[in-house]
């Protein structure tokens, strides 16, 4: 069990690779997202994870979301590594048919909206993810530690793959811990 904290956000990871994102003048020279932000926001056996510089909001912050569609099955998987594949190929009906895991990377405040910007949100395409820890909201007994890897995974823009993409690898650990919820508007 790790041990990291009993607040929300805290954890430890890493984040490196390379990013091609020509508007924004990244063009390929080493990146290190740095996270510094950890959570999970669980729906019922969904579980999304933010790996995040920054404790923001996504659309202001640079980070990395990890959706997994079933935390359940993923601890029957634990330590085995889990293809991502190419969302924009697979049927969008049920959701037995969706990747079990999926991921993105989102660069707002490396490369924030405007309307001159073409925004830098990616998606992985190729590559695996191995978690040999997780939270599963439907399994309480599976405890609170969330801990993964992701090596060489390539993230893509599908209107312009070829010049608009990134390669990543990284690690993350951390204690799910509900905090409390945003609030949005005063």
């Amino acid at each position: 069990m790790v041990s990291l904290g009993c607040s929300a956000g805290v954890g430890e990871g890493e984040v490196t690779g390379v990013v091609f994102a020509p508007g924004c003048g990244l063009n390929g020279e080493a990146f290190d997202l740095q996270p510094n932000f950890f959570a999970a926001d669980p729906t019922l056996d969904f579980l999304d994870i933010r790996l995040q510089r920054g404790s923001d909001f996504e659309d202001v912050s640079d980070g990395v979301d990890i959706s997994v569609r079933s935390a359940s099955e993923v601890t029957a998987n634990l330590g085995v590594a889990i293809a991502l594949e190419d969302p924009l190929v697979l049927p969008r009906t049920p959701p037995a048919d969706r990747p079990l895991v999926a991921m993105s990377v989102y660069l707002n405040r490396t490369c924030p909206i405007d309307r001159r910007a073409i925004p830098v949100a990616y998606e992985a395409v190729s590559g695996d993810i191995t978690f040999t820890a997780i939270y599963a909201p439907e399994l309480p007994s599976t405890g609170l530690e969330i801990s993964g890897s992701f090596s060489d995974v390539r993230f893509e823009d599908p209107s312009d793959p070829n010049n608009r993409n990134a390669t990543l690898s990284g690690h993350f650990t951390f204690i799910f811990n509900r905090g409390r919820p945003a609030q949005r508007f005063p």
